[in-house]
């Protein structure tokens, strides 16, 4: 079973008239003759959900049969990538280890975040999955954690959050900076004879991940059932 653990969750509301019926008993007797209703004015929240997260559940789901731990990264930097899934890896292998969760996960607040909850993963929908300014967060969540009031603390708070940063986008580039994601090169080749099935040689060649590294040629050949006539 696969389970998401990191993901940005979107939903949409749906405007349209709630209409109350007030009904006594006098009303209800009188319904045929008039209904009383009362259009009550519909509130829509313009609060942006939180990013989901189940990095303090992983227990919960282990025990539930969860196998696969899926983290969404379509549209995400790489930094971002490589800290959650980083971040979820050590989580991961710590409570193996010991049984215990090592990770604080203040090292998610270091990439871009929208706040994070596992509200909508506990079934618990309420108004603290939202956060009414996302922009900033990481931020925002520094300064509240270092109690940041004077605008000394607050620069020094935000210097040092950059320089953190600055520490994992350095380390991010150097891991993939000789990472070769060009696409592979596919030649096919079609023969056959007048009564025998057709052949189809399909020779896929890749180059090797790192510079310098040798090619590597993949051949496959197949027969299709089909004779030529």
């Amino acid at each position: 079973m696969a389970h998401f653990v990191s993901h940005s969750p979107v939903y949409v509301i749906q405007a349209q008239p709630v209409w109350a019926i007030q009904e006594t008993a006098v009303v209800a007797a009188k319904r045929a003759e008039k209904n009383t209703k009362q259009r009550q004015p519909v509130t829509i929240s313009h609060s942006i959900l939180k990013d989901n997260s189940a990095f303090f559940d992983l227990p919960a789901l282990i025990d539930a049969g969860v196998h696969s731990f899926k983290i969404e990264g379509r549209i995400k930097g790489a930094s971002y990538v490589h800290t959650v899934v980083d971040s979820f890896r050590k989580q991961i292998d710590g409570y193996i280890e010991t049984g215990e969760l090592t990770q604080d996960g203040e090292r998610l607040y270091k990439v871009f975040n929208r706040d994070l909850t596992n509200a909508f993963l506990r079934g618990d929908l309420n108004q603290s999955m939202f956060i009414e300014n996302p922009r900033d967060n990481s931020t925002n969540h520094v300064l509240a954690a270092k109690n940041a009031i004077s605008v000394v603390q607050i620069y020094d708070a935000k210097q040092e959050l950059q320089q953190e940063r600055d520490v994992i986008n350095a380390t991010v580039f150097d891991k993939i900076k000789h990472l070769n994601i060009e696409k592979t090169s596919l030649s096919l080749h079609f023969s056959g004879e007048v009564g025998l099935p057709l052949t189809i040689t399909a020779m896929v060649e890749e180059d090797g991940i790192l510079p310098g590294a040798p090619s590597n040629t993949t051949t496959i050949n197949r027969a299709i059932k089909a004779t030529l006539n």
